[in-house]
């Protein structure tokens, strides 16, 4: 069921009203305890944002099953031109980091291994969750700015 309310927009209607959903979801699965949907959500409005640069700077269309936030940051690394601040690259990092140990190791060990306590899953992914907001924040303004920038506006 739907989050939010559709509104109508100027420009890509369908992605406004895909990012007013994305984030009533990422509110609304914090405040509920719902750490793991906000962290994917916020993956994927992160790998919008850097396909849309990459594309900007003049990297080709990558596939949607390519465009994970781990290739997306190689891309980048790659491509020598970006204007991506490399603080703001740092912080990406890290959260893809922390995002791959809230979503591959809640269930996951080595066999014969015990897993990490529930306890502690659960707290990773609430910080990576809280991380990912600012994280999220930081990088639509700076992809505002670039946007701005460069349409001279």
């Amino acid at each position: 069921e739907r989050k939010s309310t559709a509104k109508p927009a100027n420009g890509n209607c369908e992605k406004y009203n895909s990012y007013r959903e994305a984030f009533a979801r990422i509110k609304q699965a914090q405040a509920e305890g719902w750490y793991f949907e906000a962290v994917t959500l916020q993956e994927s409005i992160l790998c919008d944002r850097l396909q849309s640069h990459l594309i900007a700077i003049g990297i080709p269309k990558i596939s949607s099953d390519r465009s994970t936030v781990g290739n997306l940051i190689r891309k980048i690394e790659q491509a020598k031109v970006s204007t991506l601040p490399a603080d703001l690259f740092a912080a990406i990092s890290t959260w893809w980091q922390d995002r791959n140990i809230v979503v591959h190791a809640f269930a996951k060990s080595h066999p014969g291994e015990p897993t990490r306590s529930v306890d502690a899953a659960l707290m990773h992914a609430k910080k990576a969750a809280k991380d990912g907001d600012r994280l999220i924040r930081n990088v639509l303004k700076w992809f505002r700015a670039q946007k701005k920038l460069h349409s001279g506006s």
